[in-house]
């Protein structure tokens, strides 16, 4: 009896060492207020705007501190601040991206970091944006991101793009296009996918977990 307990032990201390690394704390030490975040969440794979790019990853999110705690602004249903531990677990295996803006210390002062607080305050509570629209009535999470840097530090971190702009042929684009918009498609409209702001030339990866 004795040796198979032996046997077993050394098994369950292994074991229980994957159980501990996987829920280890995520060392926020490297985080600044205004980096954008990157996952992919279950919930956003048939996102429309991740399907049209092939996005690599379909949410995406502004890091943002209050009462010391660190918060992801995001377009969810609805627009909202979601506490990081609570976000970053929302993804697949915990998995994010980190990136920040290369001149970061000298745009990030305290007044952008102001001017982005009021955006915060505006956006807060607006829906989804299932059409997606260029409107402030509600957001999609790429448009949110896009336009709190475009407004508060003056900042378009890709270029807008339109449906024109994509390949429309393919299958699942076309019934998804049929589905949000029926037969009145806004070919024209502008829009902006998670893709496009992942591949910033005004961005650097500081955090790849």
């Amino acid at each position: 009896m004795g040796f198979k307990i032996l046997k077993i032990l050394p098994v369950f201390i292994l074991l229980l060492s994957f159980v501990s690394c996987g829920s280890k704390e995520i060392d926020k030490s490297l985080f600044k207020e205004g980096d954008i975040v990157f996952q992919n969440r279950k919930a956003r794979a048939s996102d429309f705007t991740v399907i049209l790019s092939n996005s690599k990853y379909n949410n995406v999110g502004i890091l943002y501190t209050r009462g010391g705690k660190w918060y992801v602004f995001e377009a969810s249903q609805p627009v909202e601040l979601i506490p990081f531990n609570s976000w970053v677990k929302e993804g697949e295996n915990n998995h994010f991206v980190l990136k920040r803006l290369k001149e970061e210390e000298t745009i990030m002062t305290k007044e952008a970091i102001a001017k982005i607080d009021e955006l915060i305050k505006e956006f807060l509570g607006r829906p989804f944006d299932s059409k997606y629209e260029w409107s402030d009535k509600a957001f999609y999470p790429s448009e949110l991101v896009w336009k709190v840097f475009e407004r508060a530090l003056n900042i378009e971190l890709s270029p807008l793009q339109t449906l024109a702009d994509f390949n429309l042929s393919n299958e699942t684009i076309k019934s998804k296009i049929k589905e949000i918009y029926g037969n009145n498609v806004p070919l024209y409209e502008e829009l902006v996918t998670p893709a496009a702001i992942y591949a910033s030339p005004h961005l650097i990866t500081i955090i790849e977990n």
